[in-house]
């Protein structure tokens, strides 16, 4: 008898709960890289997981990133096809995208500013209306650091 008045309860209570959670516009949950990250590789994917589904054409008209990757128009980049220099996927059975930009890679130590502006909605239409902005840095190019033999070594054996 009280686990079936416990489960009332818990029905009762997830009955409450309910309307009010499937009427909330879709919410960024994770970025990855997250925001803020420093000495990310230059061809590293990014990942944006929304708290559920949306609408996958309100967001391509809303993603941007600045600056531009050479050769990567992000709108497009929804609808390339596999080989493409970037190229965005939706994870499937999941409310997740990944831009992978191995032909348009990131400039050494840039901070590059992702943004998806308001208007994304879900499929029966519920709006975002906040702006979201995160930034990510580049890691450094590489240097050089020492050669051998040395700059203008002479009388260097061919197997050095």
């Amino acid at each position: 008898m009280r686990r079936a008045a416990a489960a009332g309860a818990l029905l009762g209570l997830a009955g409450a709960l309910l309307p009010a959670c499937a009427g909330a516009p879709p919410q960024i949950i994770t970025l990855n890289p997250a925001r803020g990250s420093t000495s990310i590789t230059a061809d590293a994917p990014i990942r944006v997981v929304f708290d559920h589904q949306v609408d996958h054409g309100s967001v391509a008209s809303r993603f941007h990133v600045d600056p531009a990757l050479p050769g990567c128009e992000l709108q497009r980049a929804f609808t390339a096809p596999a080989g493409a220099p970037c190229r965005v996927t939706w994870v499937p059975g999941s409310s997740a995208f990944v831009l992978e930009h191995r032909g348009a890679i990131f400039r050494p130590s840039t901070k590059y500013t992702f943004s998806i502006d308001s208007g994304v909605r879900d499929p029966a239409g519920v709006e975002n209306s906040l702006d979201h902005h995160w930034d990510v840095t580049s890691t450094p190019a590489p240097q050089l650091l020492s050669t051998s033999p040395t700059d203008g070594a002479t009388d260097v054996p061919v197997d050095s």
